[in-house]
């Protein structure tokens, strides 16, 4: 995988040895680590907004770099730098292929006549250089800084000025170096909140009350089984303490756990998994594209109501030239278009969830059981909100680390959250 005599095949377009675009980010630090140690890597993202920039991985020993979208964790970008620098132990890195023939730092005409003919490149100005493109794959090539314009003008491939490929990329066909986009053809499908059902992935319900035969049978056997036996919160349960342990079918790959009563080996709470960076749980799940919809039926029943009086408004049934005027440019009479929902999903910062949470679910705020991360991560405490069949974990920079969904009566269940 790594060290001298292994070898790296680039494939425009696709991949860099191991890593392939599209790619989540666990599985690249899976590969790290079995390179090696994770202690040479070095990860950088945005706390504050983490949706905002891209997840980097850094290996300076390989002298390789590889982008994540901070949405989707899916990898973007593969960066490769070719000229030797400090922190790069050529020993150490793997040479790199292309179709059967060995590369390094090529020479712009080496690389011409190893890819092949292509349009004219970019020339840019800080750093001065020349960008050679192919769909999928770039080559970036310094330039003396006052040649730069004068090269620009010829509008052709400065062959006999640029020195050898500085850097190599290889990002999705349709994208480019300064704008990659995945290369998985569809988002995972958003896992569907039911709070006291349960929630619904693939088309199918995991249900409260279900069996393990039940959900294995639908969403096959779990990676792990894991028992229950610390429970940080149990002094505040209203159960009773039982002698059977309950355990946890873990489902990495969905991003969520399902938590089953040691006695009745029935179905309790589902745990989601968004797997932040700044968490201690993160590279363990897949993020877990939840979606929890909000919806004021207090709103809609008001809609039904004017919908029926402006049905009972005229008797023929037909409305006056004016009122089809207003109904083309306001189409207020339909129940749809004037039913106020939210739909809390990952990007949804704790505030925002609560302020949803008390306008159109009716509830009040509460206080937060607060978890102490200390020895697990630096990034401080997380806290626990408690709502009718939730509970939020949220970060100290707002946004949530996870949510668990758990049995409760539909009695005590507000509006907002019952599905009709």
């Amino acid at each position: 995988m790594s060290g001298r005599g292994a070898q790296w095949f680039v494939e425009p377009s696709h991949r860099v040895g191991a890593f392939y675009l599209g790619m989540g980010v666990n599985k690249a630090l899976s590969i790290v680590q079995k390179m090696g140690s994770l202690d040479c890597a070095e990860m950088s993202f945005d706390e504050r907004q983490p949706f905002s920039v891209d997840l980097t991985l850094r290996l300076p020993t390989w002298g390789l770099q590889l982008c994540f979208d901070s949405y989707q964790q899916d990898l973007r970008l593969i960066s490769v730098r070719l000229q030797e620098v400090e922190r790069v132990r050529e020993e150490a890195r793997p040479e790199l292929v292309y179709s059967g023939q060995k590369f390094t730092a090529s020479s712009l005409r080496e690389v011409y006549q190893t890819f092949g003919p292509t349009w004219i490149g970019d020339f840019q100005h800080q750093p001065a250089a020349y960008l050679l493109k192919y769909p999928g794959l770039a080559f970036e090539f310094p330039l003396p800084q006052e040649m730069v314009e004068t090269l620009a003008a010829k509008g052709e491939h400065p062959m006999d000025v640029a020195g050898s490929a500085s850097l190599l990329w290889v990002f999705a066909a349709q994208a480019s170096v300064q704008s990659p986009c995945s290369a998985v053809p569809e988002l995972l499908e958003a896992v569907s909140v039911l709070p006291g059902i349960g929630v619904q992935l693939q088309g199918r319900t995991l249900r409260f009350g279900a069996m393990p035969q039940d959900v294995v049978s639908d969403f096959g056997p779990p990676q792990q089984v894991c028992i229950k036996d610390v429970d940080a919160f149990r002094i505040h349960s209203a159960r009773a303490p039982s002698k059977s342990l309950d355990y946890y079918y873990n489902y990495f790959y969905y991003g969520l756990d399902a938590l089953f009563d040691g006695q009745t080996h029935l179905l309790q709470k589902i745990v989601l998994h968004l797997n932040p960076p700044t968490h201690e749980r993160f590279s363990r799940y897949t993020r877990c594209f939840f979606q929890l919809i909000l919806e004021d039926q207090e709103a809609e029943a008001e809609a039904a109501g004017d919908a029926i009086l402006a049905e009972d408004k005229d008797p023929s049934g037909e409305d006056s030239p004016a009122e089809q005027k207003d109904e083309q440019v306001e189409p207020s009479h339909h129940v749809a278009s004037t039913r106020p929902k939210a739909c809390v999903d990952v990007r949804w910062q704790w505030p925002e969830i609560e302020e949803a949470l008390c306008r159109v679910a009716g509830l009040t705020k509460s206080k937060p059981f607060v978890m102490d991360q200390e020895g697990y991560t630096s990034f401080g405490k997380t806290y626990f909100y408690g709502f009718p069949g939730l509970v939020f974990e949220v970060m100290q920079n707002g946004y949530l680390a996870s949510l668990t969904i758990f049995a409760v009566h539909a009695c005590r269940l507000p509006a907002a959250f019952q599905r009709s």
